[in-house]
């Protein structure tokens, strides 16, 4: 996987895990099934970011892992210099 690809999967399953998280708190005392659906989603969506980060967010020229806190505006590895 690329790392744009990485960048764009890691910033939609970011926001859609905060997304069912705020569904889950919204269904927790009217339906509590649907409070562990989305909670349980959630979750499993912010760990899915986790490991997208450890396999692919790295450089293509060094190898190096990017640093996680500038996913949006990263233009160009802070190790090798490369353009990303």
């Amino acid at each position: 996987m690329h790392h744009n690809t990485a960048k764009k999967v890691m910033l939609g399953c970011g926001a859609a895990s905060v997304i069912c998280c705020l569904l889950g708190l919204l269904f927790e005392t009217q339906e509590p099934v649907l409070f562990y659906i989305f909670a349980t989603l959630g979750i499993a969506l912010a760990v899915g970011v986790f490991v997208i980060h450890l396999l692919y967010w790295r450089c293509p020229c060094c190898g190096k892992h990017l640093p996680t806190r500038t996913v949006g505006k990263l233009e160009y590895c802070p190790y090798c210099g490369s353009f990303l």
